[in-house]
């Protein structure tokens, strides 16, 4: 089936500039379902930071013909084998088939990576939706995905330094600029490690085949 962009609206790769843009799209996909916003500017150069991540080959913006960004997706990966894609379209653009687009553009990334991975890998492709978006969830249903888990978020006020109870553990403040890349590497190689308990996410996920090496990533992408 031939998947396009829906006429009128407009695909590229962001650059830096495009991030608060990015970030309202998300703002606003999540006061809809959520009720709240609570990704920041932060969050998402941080994703653009990703190790091994390139803004020119795995993200995307969806902008109208006068250039208002209106729906994203980027693509993330470790080892090629565990692949995390994320989309969202502005609330007052669904129902257009733009987030049907950016699925596809997620899976077909997916594709190229599947080519990287290690023959032995069990490659697996994660979705992370709202609960609440049943559009969302038809959509990844009718793709093949499948629901994993469910997470709830978690949020407490600290009103004072939390009691470690361990000798040689102490608790401060991030420094930006220093901490970054130490504070990453824990909960990368966590993941890497136990990434079958990843929660809250739709995937889909195959083994490698001698004869499908290129699409074996899912019901959907090995068609």
């Amino acid at each position: 089936m031939v998947i396009s962009l829906p006429a009128g609206f407009v695909l590229r790769h962001p650059g830096m500039e495009d991030a608060e843009a990015v970030l309202q799209v998300i703002a606003a996909q999540q006061i809809a379902d959520e009720g709240v916003a609570t990704f920041t500017l932060d969050d998402v150069l941080a994703i653009w930071q990703w190790p091994e991540f390139s803004l020119a080959a795995d993200g995307w913006v969806v902008t109208t013909a006068g250039g208002q960004v209106v729906g994203y997706a980027d693509v993330r990966h470790i080892q090629h084998a565990h692949i995390y894609a994320f989309a969202r379209v502005h609330p007052a653009y669904r129902g257009r088939g733009i987030g049907s687009y950016l699925l596809h553009l997620t899976e077909e990334r997916a594709r190229q990576h599947v080519t990287e991975a290690a023959a032995e890998a069990r490659i697996t492709l994660f979705n992370w939706i709202p609960s609440t978006n049943v559009e969302a969830r038809h959509l990844l249903e009718r793709a093949g995905h499948t629901l994993l888990r469910r997470s709830l978020r978690m949020e407490i006020d600290m009103v004072e330094a939390p009691h470690v109870g361990q000798e040689g553990i102490a608790v401060r403040t991030l420094v930006r600029g220093r901490d970054e890349r130490a504070g990453f590497q824990p909960v990368r190689h966590s993941v890497m490690g136990y990434h079958e308990e990843v929660r809250g996410c739709w995937h889909a996920q195959e083994r490698h085949g001698e004869a499908e090496l290129a699409v074996a990533v899912g019901p959907r992408l090995a068609e």
